[in-house]
């Protein structure tokens, strides 16, 4: 009872609430997207494609948690001063970057085009991963496939995709702010 009196413990206990409701959704993603018939699943394998739901549906919620708290961290007073000529180029990248214009691009042009050009040109490989990983999760384990309104939910995802970026390269700019 000890780990639930702290917060962690409490965190990993409401955690399992959207575990539990995300599990049938990526099942029937599952078997949609492997073709399985679940009516035609014996006992054992139909436990085996619930388990696998389940242990996926914890990892999709680990990561969303972890990458939230990774895009929202406050920084670190303790950071070391830097001076304007000991800026390597990539920081001087990040520091004249326009976040708007990475969110904007990433959101509204290629998510992976843009989104690894600017890693690239940052060397900060979340901003392409991150928005990368969830517009995966979501689009093909989460939300149920529709033919009807797929269009908009690619459209929202690459939205929330840019928006993703727009903060992490914001936080690249202000953090070196900060520093300097």
């Amino acid at each position: 009872m000890d780990k639930f009196n702290n917060k962690g413990g409490l965190y990993n206990l409401i955690l399992l609430i959207p575990i539990f409701l995300l599990t049938p959704f990526i099942r029937i993603n599952l078997s949609y997207l492997l073709q399985i018939n679940v009516n035609e699943l014996s006992d054992y394998n139909l436990t085996a494609l619930k388990l696998w739901s389940f242990f996926i549906a914890v990892i999709l919620i680990s990561s969303y948690s972890y990458l939230t708290k990774d895009i929202l961290k406050k920084f670190s007073n303790d950071n070391k001063n830097l001076v304007l000529n000991e800026l390597k180029p990539f920081q001087n990248r990040q520091k004249k970057s326009k976040p708007w214009l990475v969110g904007l691009l990433v959101g509204l042009g290629s998510l992976l085009i843009f989104s690894l050009i600017f890693s690239i040109r940052h060397k900060d490989w979340r901003i392409f991963i991150y928005p990368t990983w969830i517009f995966i999760s979501i689009y093909f384990l989460i939300i149920p496939p529709i033919p009807e309104i797929n269009f908009y939910i690619k459209f929202f995802l690459q939205i929330f995709a840019g928006l993703i970026s727009y903060l992490i390269v914001k936080q690249n700019k202000l953090s070196l702010k900060k520093l300097i």
